[in-house]
């Protein structure tokens, strides 16, 4: 499976002149492997794990060191006049280059909390919470990615569908005009309907144009969602599987263990902890 999602996207899709076939899964394997959303979901993860941790919260000894190294280099050109006991005045000059010191010091200190209150208890907590809920942040936006690219290619396949109607229409136009025109030929048809119907023919044919650009648009769409490139050349052949199984009552029964109602319910938790820890 990897090895094909790798030829596809390495191979399939950056031959912008070559149409290679889409399908779902391949579409929701790719997306779930470059969102950039997911990334940085994951990231945020990394980060509320690291932090859960005793020091973090302040449980831990705190020991602190410090240094300093001082050095100064010194010029002297100093020029001195002094009165002799005689009362004659005499100069003296002092000269000095390269004049160094250097003072070093350093110190170490550390601290230990005793009691604070349980607010070290409740921020604990507060951490395990907050990664807890960026847990489901991840299973949320897993699930927003895959249900922005079902729709998106669902969206293409009904696009492509409503292409096909204009295909028949323009199929019955076309044998309506070649009707008109041999009734025309015998004298049976006028040339007001065969303007009309050359003119419906013609407005059909507009509006297929119309219609394969608002597929070319949704194809892009559905390839930035998938961190491709948007020029490559896709072709969608699924057609749209519905689940009849689907019962409403199951879904609101369920809705309890949905990721974002998991992390609202987290999110109060963690307000509840604040709270605490500010008591």
């Amino acid at each position: 499976m990897k090895f094909f999602l790798a030829a596809f996207v390495c191979v399939g899709l950056q031959l912008a002149g070559h149409a290679q076939v889409l399908r779902l899964e391949d579409a929701v394997s790719i997306a779930l492997k470059n969102s950039l959303d997911i990334q940085v979901v994951r990231n945020n993860l990394q980060i509320s794990t690291l932090n859960n941790n005793a020091g973090i919260a302040g449980a831990l000894p705190v020991v602190t060191a410090t240094g300093s190294d001082n050095e100064q280099t010194l010029n002297l050109n100093q020029t001195i006049n002094r009165r002799t006991a005689t009362g004659a005045d005499s100069i003296y000059t002092i000269k000095s280059s390269g004049a160094t010191s250097n003072q070093l010091s350093s110190g170490i200190s550390g601290s230990i909390l005793l009691f604070n209150g349980m607010r070290v208890t409740a921020t604990r907590k507060r951490l395990a919470e907050i990664e807890k809920q960026s847990q489901q942040y991840i299973n949320a936006q897993v699930q927003n990615v895959i249900a922005a690219v079902m729709t998106s290619y669902y969206d293409i396949v009904r696009q492509q569908n409503y292409l096909k109607t204009f295909d028949q229409s323009i199929e019955v136009a076309q044998r309506r005009l070649e009707i008109i025109q041999a009734q025309q030929s015998v004298g049976l048809a006028n040339n007001a309907d065969l303007f009309q119907s050359q003119l419906d023919l013609n407005n059909l044919q507009q509006n297929k144009v119309q219609q394969q650009l608002v597929i070319d648009q949704a194809k892009t769409g559905l390839l930035t969602l998938l961190t491709l490139r948007p020029d490559s050349t896709v072709m969608i052949s699924d057609t749209i599987l519905v689940d009849k199984s689907i019962v409403l009552g199951t879904i609101l029964e369920n809705i309890s263990t949905n990721p974002d109602v998991i992390a609202a319910d987290e999110q109060i938790r963690i307000n509840e902890l604040i709270e605490r820890e500010t008591a």
